[in-house]
């Protein structure tokens, strides 16, 4: 069955006229780029992709960092205070079931 599709597609395939648009040396050109570029090995991809990462969350960190900053003046620091208290000492308050 595989063999019967394969043999239909490759009579379709040879009774395409041919194209003689191909731009000159193309197969050269495209060799050439291919023997250029070194393969990458997994880790040095890994490790740009990472670096990217890390750069992406320092700046995201930083639009965070100065927005909290300037909005701050609009809440007062004890109620800061008692939500980060509130916040941390949650799974602490007695009397609640797990």
């Amino acid at each position: 069955m595989k063999d019967a599709r394969l043999q239909k597609f490759v009579h379709l395939a040879r009774s395409l006229p041919a194209n003689e648009h191909v731009p000159y040396a193309f197969e050269k050109r495209i060799m050439a780029q291919l023997n250029r570029s070194p393969p990458q090995e997994s880790l040095t991809v890994w490790s740009r992709l990472m670096w990217r990462a890390a750069l992406a969350c320092v700046t995201i960190s930083i639009f965070a960092g100065a927005w909290a900053r300037f909005e701050a003046p609009r809440v007062s620091a004890e109620l800061l205070a008692s939500d980060l208290e509130e916040a941390v000492l949650a799974p602490v308050h007695e009397g609640e079931p797990w």
